[in-house]
């Protein structure tokens, strides 16, 4: 039995609300050398989040308009502040890791971009 070889692309995409969804979507081949590169990739996707859960799909442009019915999320979380001084106090520290959370919702509409846009990083696996 052969192995084959998946790429994992990062996603981020600004809501409405300006919190920042992060997820992945997952390319799969045969040969290392047939997986799209970051800069190379292109296609849309869509997710949303009901009282059942998340759901999204992707369709990447250059292999034939094929859906692929899974982007994972992996949460949701508030912009990135600059410090504007020194944490002086486990209060603040405490403050600024509950921050940095992830934000919890219990719905959210049909969001959809193009990857190209959205996406940070990639990594790659062999599985057997």
């Amino acid at each position: 039995m052969m192995g084959y070889y998946q790429r994992k692309f990062h996603l981020q995409y600004q809501l409405p609300d300006g919190n920042t969804w992060k997820g992945m979507i997952n390319v799969d081949a045969e040969r290392k050398e047939d997986l799209p590169a970051k800069e190379a990739i292109r296609g849309t996707f869509w997710f949303f989040k009901s009282k059942e859960g998340w759901h999204g799909e992707f369709t990447l442009d250059n292999y034939g308009q094929q859906k692929y019915p899974y982007v994972i999320t992996l949460g949701v979380y508030r912009p990135i502040r600059q410090l504007t001084h020194q944490i002086n106090s486990r209060e603040e520290a405490e403050a600024m890791l509950f921050y940095l959370r992830k934000v919890s919702y219990d719905e959210i509409p049909r969001c959809e971009s193009r990857i190209e846009k959205c996406v940070y990083s990639e990594e790659t696996h062999y599985w057997d």
